[in-house]
């Protein structure tokens, strides 16, 4: 697997470029607000009635500052949330790497089951090298008896050869024995054999029937799937509904906005009109200045008057509010549509991706049909394979390269498609860049593992894998009803919602009714009031320009107030946007990277089924080929005996008479063998007796040499004892210095050993220390939810590799009876052979009895004076004795030893070795220690 690429510097390049437009933009635009600004305070600061309206627009300046530089910070925030990404992506690349790890471990435990396989073929082949061994043992044992029957006497022949032919009828009768029970063996394991194909054939049937199970199952699934369409479409449907309320319930809002602005007017109208019935009250007054009298009354009337207009003043700032209410409430309900509209267009993504997986599943349920079929013909193949040879490898051939093809064609086709996928998704280059990679990796993988017999196995296991799909998707569906059931809970709070803003419209227009009412009460007062404020017109009409000034001011920065709302809203919503796109783009790499997983997954399963499949195949052939084999075999030799044992009766029945003959005359030989062995024994013991005091003087000689050259080293070692002496000086004069020595040798070594355990334990430590500080750093870059999908992940993991494990376990499981059959065959061989050397050894010792009881008895053994004993002297010498360690011609044996030909064998303990006399001079002597051992141990 390659690292994921890092992004180039044109791509970095090209994304920098707008950015710092956009910022520039943005700045040129602060510059010109706070310019407007400034000019609008340096105007309105010399007015001090607009000191309150001066203060508010401040105080909006400054909500206007505040809401950029949270605007900032969420620009901030989004290129800290693409590092983010960018470290996902390599961590995903880490995790990637993990799974090949697996895939290691994997492939380590398939060489073990390999290993296992050996070591079983190499049990088989050993138990034919004892089958060979056993007939070469055979072969050797009717050399032998041949052998004892051409070695002995001729008084012996006729016996022994009835004897033989006797122990050969016996032996030919318990091989019979033998054999039937093997032949029975075998036709049990031929029995078994067939029990287990046939039980194939039945794995086959129902592996079959559950595809056909499925089969229904998937069209079920693809019914529901179609009411589920159905349901999602009337849900979009109500959707629209919704939609379409909403808009009338805006239009509506609009309305009463459009009527209260109506109302305005009118009252700005009456207030025009007012001004000129003040006017003409003003030149009526200029008029009359003799009237003064009805001043106070004016007065009176005018803060009546005032009374009335800050009365109007008050409700109209209760409309605006009522206004500014009904257009938060407004927002409220506009985030709630945006929300039910996310939420639909989720609803459509995860109805496209439902559709995609029906799709796919669609197209591996082809595949798998097709893959059945092509496995079906194979196995008829293979049955005709074991008639004809010949014909198997020609159909296997062209299977193979069928299989080739088909598999070449879809891996295309399939790598199309993905090409596809990606051709829509060019729109997040740097995850897009490291899953191009991966995927082009993953098919380069693909295309370069095309076995044929491991993609043939691949699709035995599809079957159980569309099931565990199915159940996926069964509780994928039980999610989206869920779901569904409540979004509907959400459209009816929704709905209950329109009820209640109709309502409140319906009061609104009660509201314009009342004011309305009140307008034209007021009208009445004011026509009422014309003839007694003329006097006072010139003074009104100042204040009335003044109270216009200020109205048209506040209705500007109203206006201006609303308007940066609204801007803020907007601001809201694409920062909202922007989180929610951060978000499925993250939901949309997790979904591909679980898909690469479960592919990988898959992969690697099926893998592992393929070859156990094909092992037990080859299996099955071997042992099929191998029966067929050894019932010819068998049956061919109980032909062969059957024909022998005809033979031998035909024989023994023939030459009964003739055998009554033959014994008599073995009679009248043996009395003249006897006569004749007699006189040969005499003459024996004649020239025995000679050589025997030939070899007494020869060994007389040798002794005299060895006394002669221990008398020489005794004189030498009295003259020079420390020059002979075989310790060394130190020993000898300073034993304490060899102790003090010895002592600091095995200091050192332990010393060094020491030094040695604790560097490894500081090794150790640094090792350990710069592991924890490496989680430590993990662990504060990642969060509890990648904690959790990991532990997820590799929980999943390990339950997939126990069943893997007891798969195998099993397997090793059903194998045991076959070791278990193997070894009883080998017992029973042999104990064959164990019975076979029992009676040839008891043979063996009848004839050499016979041939002992003719020969002459062993002669006494010579014995030796006491007065030989050793005596040592110091230095280590031995005097008075013959040297042990030396080599002499060993003492003559009687012709009784001589005569056995075949030695029998002699059972040794394995774990007591041959007993070595000690060497040196003095046997009886300690070897000596390592070390320098002192003068005081010498002593003791």
């Amino acid at each position: 697997m390659s690292s994921t690429p890092a992004q180039t510097p044109s791509n970095t390049a090209r994304a920098d470029k707008p950015s710092q437009d956009e910022n520039l933009d943005n700045l040129d635009a602060l510059d010109g607000l706070e310019k407007t600004f400034q000019n609008v305070i340096s105007d309105i600061v010399t007015d001090k009635s607009l000191d309150n309206f001066r203060i508010e627009y401040e105080k909006i300046h400054a909500a206007f500052l505040a809401s950029h530089a949270n605007n900032a910070e969420l620009v901030k925030k989004c290129k800290a949330l693409n590092t983010e990404i960018l470290a996902n992506s390599t961590k995903v690349n880490s995790i990637l790497n993990l799974s090949q790890d697996d895939q290691r471990t994997i492939a380590g435990l398939r060489f073990e089951f390999e290993k296992a396989w050996r070591m079983v073929e190499l049990s088989q082949e050993k138990e034919n090298k004892s089958s060979d061994v056993i007939e070469q043992m055979k072969q050797e044992i009717s050399n032998l008896s041949k052998l004892v029957e051409t070695g002995g006497a001729m008084s012996m022949t006729q016996e022994t050869s009835l004897q033989s032919i006797q122990d050969e009828i016996y032996n030919l009768k318990k091989e019979m024995k033998l054999q039937s029970t093997q032949i029975e063996a075998l036709n049990s394991d031929y029995q078994s054999s067939l029990e287990k194909r046939d039980e194939i054939f039945v794995i086959l049937k129902k592996l079959n029937d559950e595809h056909d199970i499925l089969q229904a199952e998937l069209d079920d699934q693809r019914v529901k799937a179609k009411a589920v369409d159905h349901e999602a479409d009337s849900k979009s449907k109500e959707m629209n509904s919704c939609k379409y309320e909403l808009k009338h319930v805006q239009d509506e809002v609009d309305d009463n906005i459009i009527r209260n602005t109506n109302v305005k007017k009118n009252i700005a109208s009456l207030n025009s009109q007012m001004t000129e019935e003040i006017r003409s009250i003003r030149e009526e007054n200029e008029a009359k200045k003799e009237q003064n009298a009805r001043l106070n009354a004016v007065n009176k009337l005018f803060e009546d008057k005032k009374r009335i207009c800050t009365k109007i003043l008050e409700q109209q700032e209760n409309i605006k509010d009522q206004i500014k209410e009904k257009e938060k409430k407004k927002i409220i309900h506009m985030q709630t549509l945006n929300d039910l509209n996310k939420n639909k267009e989720k609803l459509e993504s995860e109805a496209e991706n439902l559709k995609i997986e029906r799709k796919e599943l669609d197209a591996a349920l082809n595949e798998t049909h097709q893959q059945i079929n092509k496995l079906r013909g194979e196995i008829y193949k293979l049955t005709h394979n074991l008639i004809k040879k010949d014909s198997q490898i020609a159909g296997t051939n062209r299977s193979i390269s069928l299989v080739q093809r088909q598999n070449t064609k879809g891996k295309n086709e399939v790598f199309d498609e993905k090409k596809k996928i990606i051709s829509l998704e060019r729109q997040r280059d740097g995850i897009e860049s490291d899953l191009l990679c991966i995927k082009t990796e993953a098919h380069k993988n693909k295309m370069a593992i095309e076995n044929v017999k491991n993609e043939i196995e691949k699709y035995s296991r599809d079957a159980s894998d569309n099931r565990s799909n199915l159940l996926v998707i069964d509780v994928d569906k039980k999610m989206k009803e869920e779901e569904i059931l409540e979004l509907d809970k959400i459209l009816r709070e929704r709905r209950s919602h329109i009820a209640k803003q109709n309502t409140l419209a319906e009061a609104v227009l009660q509201q314009r009714d009342f004011l309305r009412q009140q307008v034209e009460l007021v009208n009445s007062d004011c026509v009422t009031v014309e003839s007694d404020n003329k006097t006072l017109v010139n003074d009104i009409r100042g204040m009335k320009e003044l109270i216009r000034q200020k109205d048209t001011e506040c209705v500007s920065a109203h206006l201006k107030k609303s308007q940066i709302e609204t801007n803020l809203i907007e601001l809201r919503k694409g920062n909202e946007r922007l989180s929610i796109s951060l978000k499925e783009a993250v939901q949309t790499q997790c979904t591909l990277e679980n898909r690469l997983m479960r592919s990988r997954y898959l992969r690697d399963v099926a893998l592992n089924d393929l070859s156990m499949l094909k092992r037990v195949n080859e299996r099955l052939e071997s042992d099929y080929r191998l029966l067929e084999l050894s019932i010819h075999k068998k049956s061919y030799e109980a032909e062969s005996l059957q024909e022998k044992c005809r033979i031998l009766y035909a024989v023994i029945s023939g030459t009964a008479h003739t055998y009554s003959q033959e014994v008599r005359k073995v009679d009248h030989f043996k009395r003249d063998l006897a006569f004749e062995i007699k006189r040969l024994e005499k003459l024996r013991d004649k020239t025995h007796h000679q050589d025997m005091l030939k070899l007494e003087a020869l060994r007389l000689e040798k002794i005299k040499l060895l006394t002669e050259g221990k008398a020489k080293a005794l004189e030498e070692e009295l003259e020079t004892p420390m020059n002979v002496h075989r310790w060394r000086f130190l020993e000898g004069t300073n034993p304490e210095a060899a102790n003090l020595i010895k002592m600091t040798h095995v200091l050192r070594s332990k010393l060094i050993v020491k030094l040695t355990t604790l560097t490894r334990y500081k090794e150790t430590l640094k090792q350990w220390g710069d592991k924890i500080k490496l989680k430590q750093k993990h662990i504060q870059q990642a969060t509890t939810n990648e904690h959790q999908e990991a532990i997820h992940f590799f929980d999943n993991i390990l339950r997939q590799k126990t069943q893997q494990l007891e798969m195998l376990t099993a397997q090793i499981d059903g194998q045991h009876d076959i070791v278990d059959d193997s070894r009883g065959d080998v017992d029973i061989i042999r104990q064959q052979l164990r019975d076979v050397k029992v009676e040839y050894y008891k043979d063996k010792k009848v004839v050499d009895t016979i041939r002992a009881s003719s020969q002459m008895q062993r002669k006494p053994k010579i014995q030796t004076n006491e007065s030989t004993n050793s005596k040592y002297i110091g230095g280590g010498f031995a005097v008075a004795q013959t040297q042990k360690s030396l080599q002499f011609t060993p003492a003559p044996k009687t012709l009784i030893n001589i005569t056995s030909t075949i030695l029998q064998p002699k059972v040794t303990n394995g774990s007591k070795g041959p007993k070595f006399p000690p060497k040196g001079w003095n046997p009886t002597r300690k070897p000596l220690k390592p070390l320098l051992p002192t003068v005081a141990e010498l002593d003791h």
